[in-house]
């Protein structure tokens, strides 16, 4: 009976030690600064944060990245740019409190084949100047506390989304 009780014990311990060095792991540094892809002329990586851009693709990989600023975008993309979820199950978080969330300068591909992607903002809340294509993605848009949402979405081409993506856009006053 002891040897069960030792047993169990033993593997409540290493039960805790795993959730907890796995929810560490999953941790990332919430940023309060416009990410400009535009100013990259080369690879950049931020562990912490969360994200990695390759400059030959115009890829832009997020792996539970949470960017909040309180005025102009929270992430702005060159044309012709990807964003790319990296991590199972990922949640992306894009929040401006007085500007758009996210402004592509030109076509934009989000490639997201589990993760929620939460983007808030003012005003159009997700600005794309080209075409926006969507695979696998699950994009919701919604206007921030304190604003109104003019336009959720502003697409200046065209918009396409494969069979497994959904764009739900949302005003919360």
């Amino acid at each position: 009976m002891k040897k069960q009780y030792s047993l169990i014990l033993s593997l409540l311990i290493v039960a805790a030690l795993v959730l907890a060095f796995s929810a560490s792991a999953l941790a990332v540094t919430t940023r309060t600064t416009t990410l400009d892809c535009t100013a990259f002329t080369s690879d950049q990586e931020n562990e912490e944060e969360g994200w990695a851009w390759d400059a030959s693709t115009r890829t832009l990989s997020l792996s539970n990245v949470d960017i909040r600023v309180d005025n102009g975008p929270a992430l702005i993309l060159p044309a012709d740019s990807t964003i790319k979820i990296d991590y199972y199950n990922a949640a992306n978080y894009l929040l401006s409190e007085n500007d758009s969330a996210l402004i592509a300068y030109g076509d934009l591909t989000v490639d997201d084949y589990t993760g929620d992607d939460c983007i808030y903002g003012a005003g159009v809340i997700m600005k794309v100047q080209g075409d926006l294509t969507l695979l696998d993605t699950y994009l919701y848009l919604q206007s921030s506390t304190d604003a109104t949402c003019d336009l959720g979405l502003q697409v200046e081409g065209s918009l396409t989304m494969d069979d497994y993506a959904y764009l739900v856009i949302y005003d919360s006053q």
